[in-house]
C-alpha cells in the first residue's frame, strides 16, 4: 500500500477526498490497489504562498492593483503583494481573494479612490470573513455618536460592493 499527500488545488478540499487507483501490478499473480490520501481541511499557511497555485494567484492580483493606476498614496508593489497575501490567509479561498480584490479595484477605479482606499478596504472584508455583512455594518452605525455623510458612504460603498442577486 503507497501513500501520498496531495498537493496544489486538492488542498483546499472541505472533506476527505479518498482516492483508490487499482492498477493491474502482478505479483506474483495478484492485482495491488495503491491508495492516495489528500488532506483533509489543509489551511493556507505563510510557506504555502511561495508556491503554485497561490503565488501565481498573489501576482496576478497584484499587477491588478498595479495596473488600475490608482493614486498610491505612497504605497509600493511590495505593500500591495503584502496585503494581498494577508487577504488569502484570511479568507483560506484563492476564488474568494480574487473576487475581493476584483471587486475593492473594481469600485476603486469607479469611484475615483486611492490605493490607501482600497488597502483599507481589503482589511475590511478581511475583517468580516465569514460575518453577515448587513448586520456587521449595520451594528458599525449604531455603535457611532454621531453618523456623518463620510460614514453613510462607506456603508453604502461597502454593501454594494458585492450586490446580491434577486431569486
Amino acid at each position: 500500500m503507497y501513500s501520498r499527500i496531495c498537493s496544489g488545488q486538492e488542498n483546499w478540499a472541505a472533506f476527505a477526498i479518498l482516492v483508490v487507483v487499482a492498477w493491474k501490478q502482478p505479483v506474483r499473480g495478484v492485482f495491488t490497489t495503491n491508495w492516495y490520501i489528500c488532506r483533509v481541511n489543509q489551511r493556507i499557511r505563510p510557506a504555502d504562498l511561495n508556491d503554485t497555485p497561490y503565488k501565481e494567484v498573489i501576482h496576478k492580483l497584484t499587477l491588478q492593483w498595479v495596473h488600475a493606476e490608482l493614486p498610491a498614496e505612497g504605497l509600493t508593489y511590495e505593500d500591495v503583494k503584502a496585503d494581498i497575501k494577508i487577504l488569502l490567509l484570511t479568507t483560506q479561498s484563492a476564488d474568494r481573494t480574487s473576487a475581493t480584490v476584483e471587486a475593492v479595484l473594481t469600485q476603486a477605479t469607479a469611484l475615483g479612490k486611492t490605493s490607501g482606499w482600497v488597502r483599507q478596504e481589503l482589511k475590511f472584508e478581511g475583517m468580516i470573513e465569514g460575518a453577515d455583512r448587513a448586520d456587521f455594518l449595520l451594528f458599525d452605525l449604531q455603535q457611532a455618536d454621531t453618523i456623518d455623510d463620510a460614514m453613510l458612504d462607506s456603508y453604502n460603498e461597502r454593501m454594494n460592493r458585492f450586490p446580491v442577486s434577486e431569486g
